[in-house]
């Protein structure tokens, strides 16, 4: 009795993934586009990112301060722009193409370049001994990884996660010489941020809309002999965005011990002693679901 009812289980299973599989590969069309943002601050960093010399920021880390300082001005107009467009809503415009290849590179070439620009703004302020500014060109850098890339398919959240990823590393390099205010803002910045962002599920959403919309049925049917494929790199982008999520978080845990420290004179015993003060709530982690400790 057990094993037919496992069996009956297991080919439940099979109808359910079956019946998954053919929706998102054989269903209809995509939904109606969403009515964009209007004006759209999406638009604002499309034209900062034509803006930049292409490949030139790359090196911003490894620059002397006087290239450094020439690259910052130069795309001083980009990075105005640029911010014009964090203040507004942004959101990706949803005509899908059939050259996802193409748009990908020329999108990843405009805006990782001009993340990085914006990371080179924060170094220069830091070579300065001005790190409470530098901080606000990190966490610029951060928005612009979620806002350059919200509303679109994976490999363009990819890009944007690379985006925040490379901020994030910059700004942890100089949390020693952030003062409480900045900790403090750098906390809650990063609260904000992680409250705002656009859920993985709605990307993979957005990625299984563009397959529906740039392939005929035909297509579709020989896309169903790749499901497995195609399953394991959602999976591994759904792995990428917790990692992102998780690195974030512990960033928010780190500035906040060290708001404390500054105010306190002591570390934290845990990461329960920085609420209501420093954040509203310990972080959870976004694999297990639990409260983030202090511990990296």
């Amino acid at each position: 009795m057990a094993g037919k009812v496992i069996k009956y289980l297991v080919l439940a299973v099979i109808v359910v993934n079956v019946v998954v599989i053919t929706y998102v590969f054989l269903g209809g069309n995509a939904p109606p586009s969403r009515p964009m943002p209007n004006p759209n601050g999406y638009d604002d960093l499309v034209k900062a990112g034509q803006m930049i010399t292409p490949g030139y920021s790359y090196d911003y880390k490894r620059m002397p301060k006087e290239k450094l300082a020439a690259l910052v001005a130069t795309n001083g107009p980009a990075l105005d722009l640029a911010r014009a467009g964090l203040k507004k809503e942004c959101r990706m415009p949803e005509n899908y193409s059939r050259d996802l290849a193409g748009e990908s590179m020329k999108y990843m070439t405009q805006m990782k370049g001009l993340a990085l620009d914006i990371c080179a703004e924060g170094r220069l302020k830091a070579l300065d001994g001005n790190t409470n500014a530098a901080v606000d060109s990190y966490l610029d850098a951060i928005r612009f990884g979620q806002e350059s890339s919200r509303g679109g398919v994976i490999v363009f959240k990819l890009v944007g996660i690379a985006c925040e990823a490379s901020a994030s590393e910059d700004l942890r390099g100089i949390i020693g010489g952030a003062d409480t205010n900045a900790c403090r803002e750098v906390v809650q910045a990063l609260e904000t941020i992680d409250s705002k962002e656009e859920p993985s599920e709605a990307v993979l959403r957005q990625e299984d809309n563009y397959i529906r919309a740039v392939n005929n049925m035909r297509e579709r049917i020989n896309l169903l002999f790749e499901y497995r494929m195609i399953r394991r790199e959602k999976d591994d982008f759904s792995n990428r965005f917790r990692a992102n999520v998780l690195r974030r978080r512990r960033l928010e845990i780190e500035f906040a011990a060290r708001a404390y420290e500054l105010e306190k004179g002591k570390p934290p015993q845990s990461a329960a002693d920085l609420v209501p003060d420093y954040f509203k709530a310990v972080p959870k982690d976004p694999v297990t679901g639990k409260d983030m400790g202090l511990g990296k």
